[in-house]
């Protein structure tokens, strides 16, 4: 079973990474767990995508993050679904599909037991 639609998902990576660094927010419960872990990290759950890479259909597209500071250790590396983005946003239209369009297949995929972050609650928001 293919989640990601293989034309339209490359297609949405060249335009990330051209666009690449991209303003997003951690989803509320990504940006608890992080802050947990991490207590450096801004609690407003501000970031930026840095890079961008996809991990094959079963990864799909994983964001590198920046928090505005240099810091040493591990980099956050975070799925797409797990960030939420303003509508004014490049390429804010072809994202939300892309994460409505995966989350609903993992869904599917997992027999209704996937546990992501609030990903339909995705309405433009101001960072």
């Amino acid at each position: 079973m293919l989640l990601d639609d293989v034309d339209k998902t490359q297609r949405l990576m060249a335009a990330l990474e051209a666009a690449v660094p991209i303003e997003a927010i951690l989803a509320p419960q990504l940006r608890r767990d992080l802050s947990a872990k991490d207590p450096a990290l801004p609690s407003s759950g501000r970031c930026t995508v840095d890079r961008v890479a996809y991990l094959g259909d079963l990864g799909g597209i994983m964001c590198h993050l920046g928090f505005g500071f240099d810091k040493p250790g591990p980099p956050h590396v975070i799925s797409i679904t797990h960030l939420i983005f303003r509508a004014n946003t490049p390429h804010y239209r072809e994202i939300d599909a892309y994460q409505r369009h995966r989350v609903k297949k993992l869904k599917k995929y997992q027999g209704g037991l996937y546990e992501g972050t609030e990903v339909f609650d995705l309405r433009p928001r101001e960072l």
